[in-house]
């Protein structure tokens, strides 16, 4: 848990102080939003399945990788064609994240009883 929020401190500070933000082109700005939710969404499916039997590593990062070209390819193509077909995606990663979420949270709280 340590390791996670000096991770975080360290993303803070790195992107306060690099001004990542300011040099990107509003263009992109969708891309980066389904990048974010795609890398969020996958470590969050992998957060939930920790516990189960099913967890093996090299599966994680090609299901990471699947989510991100899934995400821009949709991106990609809703821009050409003028529809916003990337608020699907948006809808389903937000709602994969709530259901991995309540997994995470309900695992959680059933280690806390047994103990």
């Amino acid at each position: 848990m340590i390791f996670a929020l000096i991770g975080i401190a360290c993303g803070i500070l790195l992107g306060y102080f690099t001004k990542f933000g300011n040099n990107l082109d509003p263009q992109y700005s969708v891309y980066m939003l389904l990048f974010i939710l795609a890398i969020s969404n996958s470590i969050f499916t992998i957060l939930s399945k920790k516990n189960m039997d099913e967890f093996k590593i090299k599966y994680c990062f090609i299901y990471v990788f699947v989510d991100i070209i899934v995400a821009v390819v949709i991106g990609f193509v809703s821009e050409k064609l003028g529809l916003p077909l990337y608020l699907a995606v948006i809808f389903a990663f937000g709602n994969n994240i709530y259901k991995n979420l309540s997994l995470i949270i309900t695992s959680l709280t059933k280690n806390i009883v047994k103990q």
